[in-house]
């Protein structure tokens, strides 16, 4: 409770700068309403915006509105007496942070909203408050200063990540384990979330469990029911959440028809992120460590004969290595997978080299982020480039096709920048369990 209440003491403190300087009473925050399918009444999974996980650290359903003042935090709780849905009848010492105000009618709880609100300056961030037009919601520009707030993170937000990362790890040892059963992906998947305790609908992103040329489409989401007949490469992007925090894991591993060239590039896959993670630190340019794992990973395309009669910088230059690293190097993690997007597409570039970088600011501490270097043989990419003269004279196209069975490789880690030496989250969590080398 200690971490939460010196992260809530935090946002408090940004929350009554902010109001100040725009000369607000109040921001109105809200989690949003039920929303369905079209043309039928089943409802979608809710999941509630980052701008209000941010200070709600449980899952509280629709309906919930946050009134912050320069001193004070009021959460309008809708807690209906249903019997159509299990209603969360109690919250979680967090409480204690808040006044709480519970209404079992919607018509009561907009009222108390409109009461408390209709004589201030207020400002409105988030989904669905109720009818009201938009004079009072927050312009981008405010609203990319209120996401800004989460850039740096509090020592309760990581926390929540390092647990979320035990979490996915945990479940990454289990299913890589399951690969001697020559499982389908979509068991393969079923397995994961047995054990991470946590529904589909709950996990980060949509599970990427991939066999063969499968680990070529960047977010694959197929699982197909039958495992392959013959089994090269398996790829797992998956991970895991805590209090609404995230991991985001990926790891690469050689099938029981594996080549001893594929092992040896997953090795040093290995070593490019580690080398990567290292360069990490308080002032560095994320944009110069995506340049470096261009320069790391053109290396390797080199060194094992993917490219040939070919120098580094020539092959980065003429956009050979973004045939087989078309992604960004990484990106924010937090309450959201690619955390803070508002701010993310404000600042992207525009340029052929950072284009798919999702990040482009300088590291501050505090940051956490992914490192996720790649290697892919997809055949659109290829045959794409194999069209242009320039690029198809420098691709060692047998052995290439050699490895289309392969689809891909990524080894993705999650660290919290520091001045020095990065904290490697995903790391520890393997080592919490047993698996330091995983």
């Amino acid at each position: 409770m200690s971490l939460y209440q010196a992260h809530i003491e935090t946002l408090q403190q940004k929350a009554a700068a902010f109001l100040e300087k725009h000369q607000l009473d109040a921001l109105v925050l809200s989690s949003g309403a039920p929303k369905f399918f079209y043309d039928d009444d089943i409802e979608i999974p809710h999941r509630m915006p980052a701008s209000f996980r941010y200070w709600i650290p449980e899952a509280i359903g629709t309906h919930q509105y946050l009134i912050i003042t320069k001193t004070d935090r009021t959460l309008l709780n809708y807690c209906p007496k249903d019997f159509w849905l299990k209603v969360k009848e109690e919250l979680g010492e967090w409480q204690q942070m808040f006044t709480v105000e519970a209404h079992a009618q919607l018509d009561d709880l907009k009222n108390s909203l409109i009461n408390q609100i209709e004589t201030k300056n207020w400002l409105w961030l988030g989904p669905d408050l109720f009818d009201h037009d938009d004079s009072h919601r927050a312009s981008l520009e405010q609203k990319q200063e209120i996401d800004s707030w989460r850039l740096i993170k509090t020592e309760f937000e990581i926390e929540c990540m390092r647990i979320a990362s035990v979490r996915a790890a945990s479940a990454h040892v289990a299913v890589r384990e399951s690969l001697s059963e020559y499982i389908s992906e979509f068991q393969m998947n079923l397995d994961y979330l047995d054990v991470t305790g946590m529904r589909e609908s709950e996990m980060p992103y949509g599970n990427i469990i991939a066999y063969n040329e499968n680990g070529s489409i960047l977010h694959y989401q197929e699982l197909d029911q039958e495992p392959p007949a013959m089994l090269y490469s398996f790829l797992i992007d998956a991970g895991a959440s805590f209090e609404g925090y995230i991991s985001d894991i990926t790891r690469t591993h050689a099938g029981h028809d594996s080549n001893e060239l594929f092992k040896a590039i997953l090795e040093d896959m290995r070593l490019i992120k580690l080398e990567l993670i290292a360069q990490c630190k308080a002032g560095v340019s994320y944009m110069d460590i995506h340049s470096y794992a261009l320069e790391l990973i053109g290396e390797l395309l080199i060194k094992h004969e993917f490219l040939i009669d070919i120098e580094v910088e020539d092959a980065i230059t003429k956009g050979l290595v973004r045939i087989f690293f078309p992604h960004g190097i990484g990106h924010l993690l937090g309450l959201n997978t690619h955390d803070t997007p508002s701010i993310a597409k404000s600042l992207k570039e525009t340029n052929e080299t950072f284009k798919n970088l999702r990040l482009t600011q300088q590291l501050q501490n505090n940051m956490v982020l992914t490192i996720e270097p790649g290697v892919y043989f997809n055949n659109t990419l290829i045959s794409e480039a194999l069209l242009d003269a320039d690029k198809a004279q420098y691709m060692n196209i047998e052995l290439i096709n050699e490895f289309l069975p392969y689809g891909g490789i990524r080894d993705e880690d999650n660290i919290v920048i520091q001045d020095d030496e990065p904290r490697n989250l995903t790391a520890e969590a393997f080592k919490e369990i047993g698996a330091e080398h995983f």
